[in-house]
């Protein structure tokens, strides 16, 4: 198994909270053995934090998995992922991708950015640009796969941009 490119909480509490900047760039968690998987390519942790940061950004982080493995969350793996009240937060160029061609929910690639329940609100402008799914060679622009819902909150300035799908499988607010 292949876990947090960058942070790996194991199963904790992950809290990144006032600072100037916090970019995460380049990061990835790979697995290439059968039956394993790669979750969070920058961080993965049971409940992920971040808040009052001037600026987030995350950047070409990755996850792979291979030999019908499972890749969930290009940037971020977390039961509970939380980012409120920072300055600009930026998405973009994160993946998840899977070799299998097996199509079952264990080896499958979701969530280009993020994988996992979302909350994202009171932030300056947000944007989700070219984060991406890659299943067996196809290709699908989507930014955040949120299992139990996703709580959206327009920012007390600027704007919420998603240049890719969500998809969710709980409720959208």
């Amino acid at each position: 198994y292949a876990f947090g490119g960058a942070i790996y909480g194991n199963g904790s509490t992950i809290t990144l909270s006032g600072n100037e900047s916090v970019t995460f760039s380049g990061n990835s968690a790979t697995c290439s053995m059968t039956g394993c998987g790669a979750t969070g390519g920058a961080i993965d942790g049971s409940t992920i934090t971040l808040s009052d940061n001037e600026s987030v950004t995350f950047i070409g982080n990755s996850v792979y998995g291979t030999h019908n493995t499972r890749a969930h969350g290009g940037a971020i793996w977390g039961n509970t992922i939380t980012l409120n009240d920072n300055g600009n937060v930026t998405f973009s160029g994160n993946m998840a991708c899977c070799s299998s061609r097996s199509y079952s929910y264990y080896h499958y690639a979701y969530g280009g950015a993020l994988y996992g329940g979302v909350s994202i609100r009171n932030n300056g402008s947000v944007l989700f640009e070219k984060n991406a799914e890659v299943q067996s060679g196809i290709y699908c622009l989507r930014s955040i796969y949120a299992y139990g819902g996703i709580d959206l909150s327009a920012p007390k300035s600027g704007e919420i941009r998603f240049d890719d799908s969500i998809y969710t499988d709980g409720t959208l607010s």
